[in-house]
């Protein structure tokens, strides 16, 4: 369903429209000529690099270079900063990036505690539970009564 792009002409020459007035830029009005190349003659054959820089020079008479007023350099210096003034900045931009560092640490550090806090709490088990300390007293009797059956079979064992 996409549109059908229009046919290509099957003719080997391609027609030029004709040039007008309005299909030139206006930088280039036609008709008008530009004067000879100093120094190149149709008698004469001049290489690339003489047709070159016969452009170039031409090309720079015939467009005018823009020079700045020195009021608007002078206004133009004014608007830069001294060099205390890059220095005081230097120095205020520097103090800043190291509160901001410390600030990170300081953060960093206080997260780190708060997890190590949380993580000892969680691993340590509450004496004052009533069934903490019960099974507490009980793991600790299974492992005397195994220590105590271990013991007993192997000093039996050494004896025979």
């Amino acid at each position: 369903s996409a549109p059908v792009p229009a046919p290509l002409p099957t003719s080997d020459k391609i027609q030029l429209a004709p040039l007008t007035d309005k299909s030139v830029p206006h930088s280039m009005p036609l008709g008008k000529q530009r004067a000879p190349l100093p120094g190149i003659t149709a008698a004469s054959k001049p290489t690339f690099s003489q047709l070159k820089s016969a452009v170039v020079e031409n090309v720079k008479q015939e467009v005018p270079q823009e020079k700045v007023p020195p009021k608007k350099v002078e206004e133009a210096k004014k608007d830069e900063p001294s060099k205390e003034e890059l220095a005081n900045r230097e120095n205020y931009l520097k103090a800043q990036r190291d509160r901001l560092i410390k600030q990170k640490k300081q953060a960093r550090e206080s997260e780190l505690d708060a997890y190590i806090k949380e993580k000892t709490q969680s691993t340590i088990p509450s004496t004052d539970n009533k069934k903490g300390k019960e099974l507490d007293d009980a793991h600790l009797e299974m492992r005397r009564a195994l220590a105590r059956k271990v013991k007993e079979d192997l000093l039996g064992s050494a004896s025979h």
